[in-house]
């Protein structure tokens, strides 16, 4: 009994020594937009409305993009279980302007050209307070525009 109690009292005394130096980092961890996704947000026009998220590797790191993995640079997914993913060719990232095109799949291609305000935020409360993304997203079809428009973005976390 008493070594149980023993041990109780010295993992109690680690836990609350411990977090509080842990805690402290965690509270001052930034959020970063390329470690999430990227969702239309409300005023998306409606050719747009069948986007459910964008994945984007930070191009700031794409040197090191797995070339082998299905979607090295990130990809748009439409809603529906069987919409197809439209891969992204390598994303650039010039100062806040972030732009990248998409593969065809089935004849159809999206462009995007657009800012990010901010890479990184204080909190998840500032990153989901407004759009973290903003800009003109086209929808091509056999390489004409048949869709074009200004696209605000949310995030949210990743799995």
């Amino acid at each position: 009994m008493r070594t149980s109690t023993l041990v109780l009292v010295s993992v109690v005394l680690l836990v609350c020594a411990a977090p509080s130096g842990a805690l402290a980092r965690m509270a001052q961890d930034k959020v970063n937009v390329f470690d999430g996704f990227f969702a239309p947000a409300q005023g998306t026009p409606a050719a747009f409305k069948d986007i459910h998220l964008i994945s984007v590797a930070n191009p700031g790191h794409n040197n090191s993009a797995d070339r082998t993995a299905p979607y090295p640079y990130g990809w748009i997914e439409l809603k529906g279980a069987r919409q197809p993913r439209f891969p992204l060719l390598k994303p650039t990232l010039e100062g806040k302007n972030l732009s990248f095109k998409t593969r065809v799949v089935r004849g159809v291609s999206y462009e995007f050209s657009g800012t990010l305000p901010k890479i990184e935020y204080e909190s998840l409360d500032e990153i989901n307070s407004a759009p973290v993304l903003t800009g003109t997203l086209k929808k091509l079809q056999a390489g004409k525009v048949i869709a074009e428009g200004k696209v605000p973005f949310g995030w949210f976390a990743g799995d």
